[in-house]
């Protein structure tokens, strides 16, 4: 692949390109003056105390790992204990497992040696309130981020012991939120990458032996119900996710609720649920890698199919569980983003569930048309600063969000081709210095004004093409000031853009976009792809019409024939727009 060492890094470790900058800064000891001198002096402290609290969990993690290996209590405890779980010597330094010996102020000493601030470990939840050890006589788990820096512990004990939980872990502190971390993803993300699927299990001990075996696309949400911070980490490397859990019907139905959260995100999900009593450590050690890697291939069932087929084991003839299962899949299926797969889930789960597929379909619409409408009366929000991702070509969404009209499918095909023309139809072609946008538009679409499905679409085409003939002036103003009310509504609606090109880049980084135009220059594109767009989906709709005549029973020979030729002539124009978009067609 061709590019720079910044490119190398967002690629190799899917960063994000301010990630890829800092990361190559702090290796090559470079300091960001340009990011240093917008910080106010809060921002600049924080930053120092995150510097400072990493230091120490790095700190931590080494007394942890050489305790395990050179303390005799940590060899024939600690090591022995992650040796009986089958743990290779390489693994567990892979992973920096250590041990916290029996001591109340073991890790303090060593602090207080490095001269340390004692206050920072006690806000990272190393030291408790009177300054001892937090984790003492337990095997030692640090936790990492994407970047694989310790930002947090977990703690087991070991034996019998009677006291305390069987896991202790960090506090949230300024480097760890439990909610948007995901154990593992550090050494996974390759995997994850380069297979095309992330697996998703329970616990550490869980990805530590699958990660031994072989199977590294692998991670744990650590205990946690998983969360959309979690989902769009695993999103950043793949859209593919397989989960792998015990058969314990309670934690079964728990993950099924959660799941619902990837489906959101238009990913793909896909259960693989191990026999009872089995959990993926013990099953491994039982069975091995290859058995389990064959289980889960074949095992895994698609999770709305999934869904359906238990809905449909706990209702059986019962009439009342019956109904509210069809709810509850109702609301599965409409999380979906993508119509296709909630087309196809809808026709799959019609027939699994034995209900209309028309029925199900209504529904859904129902559910759809009410989120809509329950996030468009929601007062806006500013996006999170962790949800925002500073890129050259990032859209972020500005202050205004004009309301927006639910449509029929082709009817977003002809509102671009409208809002081109409301926008940009007075503006001079490039090729062609003597015909406006308009006059191109009127030149490609002269035989279909009759095609549209939105009348209000049409009416305008027409009145601009009409004021064009008597070689009267039209813009945006036009329309905006137009006499009629739904004109003007609309006008102003596609005149008030949902998305803004950012700034930032060209003003401070002097980094501008090289391949294509600023959105508002690229009006001559924009008009282009809309009319093919526009013809596309009448042509696809005139296929789909004319296969239904091809279904009639009573047609003639020579009346199919002729079918049959207009349909291949119709295909033929269908993929020869489709190439000239560059999108492939599936038949």
């Amino acid at each position: 692949k061709a590019g720079g060492p910044v490119q190398f890094i967002i690629e190799h470790e899917s960063n994000t390109f301010p990630e890829a900058i800092r990361y190559l800064a702090k290796k090559y000891n470079i300091q960001l003056q340009e990011i240093l001198e917008t910080k106010s002096d809060q921002d600049y402290q924080e930053e120092l105390k995150r510097e400072s609290y990493s230091i120490i969990n790095e700190f931590a993690t080494t007394i942890y790992e050489q305790a395990l290996f050179d303390l005799p209590s940590g060899k024939t405890i600690g090591l022995s204990y992650f040796k009986e779980r089958g743990y290779l010597e390489s693994v567990i330094k892979k992973f920096r497992l250590g041990y916290a010996p029996d001591q109340r102020d073991y890790l303090v000493s060593k602090v207080k040696d490095k001269a340390y601030n004692l206050e920072s470990l006690k806000e990272l939840g190393l030291t408790n309130k009177n300054d001892h050890d937090f984790f003492s006589n337990r095997v030692i788990f640090p936790i990492f981020n994407l970047t694989g820096k310790v930002i947090a512990f977990s703690g087991r004990k070991i034996g019998q012991q009677d006291y305390g939980p069987k896991y202790i872990n960090s506090p949230e502190t300024p480097l760890y939120t439990k909610s948007k971390v995901l154990y593992g993803i550090h050494l996974a993300k390759t995997a994850i990458r380069s297979k095309d699927e992330c697996i998703l299990v329970e616990g550490y001990t869980d990805v530590i032996s699958l990660h031994q075996s072989g199977i590294e696309n692998v991670v744990a949400s650590s205990g946690t119900s998983l969360t959309i911070e979690q989902i769009r980490l695993i999103k950043r490397f793949t859209s593919n996710v397989k989960i792998l859990y015990d058969g314990d019907a309670a934690g079964v139905k728990a993950t099924l609720r959660a799941l619902e959260l990837i489906l959101d995100e238009n990913m793909n999900v896909r259960m693989v649920i191990l026999p009872s009593p089995e959990d993926p450590d013990s099953y491994l050690k039982k069975h091995g890698s290859t058995q389990l890697e064959n289980f889960i291939k074949v095992e895994a069932v698609d999770f709305v199919l999934f869904k359906a087929s238990l809905i449909k084991k706990e209702f059986k003839d019962d009439p009342i569980k019956k109904s509210e299962g069809i709810s509850d899949i109702i609301q599965t299926i409409a999380r979906i983003p993508d119509a296709i797969k909630r087309s196809t889930y809808i026709q799959i789960c019609a027939q699994e569930l034995d209900v209309a597929e028309e029925v199900l379909i209504s529904e859904i619409n129902k559910k759809i048309r009410s989120e809509i409408i329950k996030r468009r009366t929601q007062p806006l929000q500013k996006p999170k600063e962790e949800d925002q991702i500073d890129h050259p070509l990032s859209a972020i969404p500005s202050a205004h969000q004009p309301n927006v009209l639910l449509k029929e499918e082709d009817e977003y095909q002809e509102q671009s081709l409208i809002r081109v023309l409301i926008l940009y139809g007075h503006q001079i072609m490039e090729e062609d210095k003597e015909k406006t946008l308009a006059q191109y538009i009127n030149e490609n679409m002269e035989d279909l004004y009759d095609e549209f499905d939105n009348k209000l679409y049409e009416r305008i085409l027409k009145e601009y093409i009409h004021e064009l003939s008597e070689n009267r002036p039209v813009d945006s103003n036009y329309f905006i000031m137009h006499k009629d009310e739904a004109i003007r509504n609309l006008a102003i609606e596609l005149c008030s853009t949902q998305f803004t090109y950012s700034h930032n880049w060209a003003d401070r980084w002097e980094m501008e976009l090289q391949t294509q135009k600023p959105p508002e220059q690229n009006y001559v594109r924009d008009c282009y792809q809309s009319i093919m767009r526009f013809k596309l989906k009448k042509v696809q709709k005139m296929i789909k019409a004319n296969k239904k005549h091809l279904e009639n029973p009573s047609l003639e020979e020579m009346q199919q024939l002729i079918i049959l030729k207009t349909q291949h002539e119709l295909l033929h124009h269908r993929n020869q727009i489709a190439e000239i978009l560059g999108m492939r067609v599936i038949t």
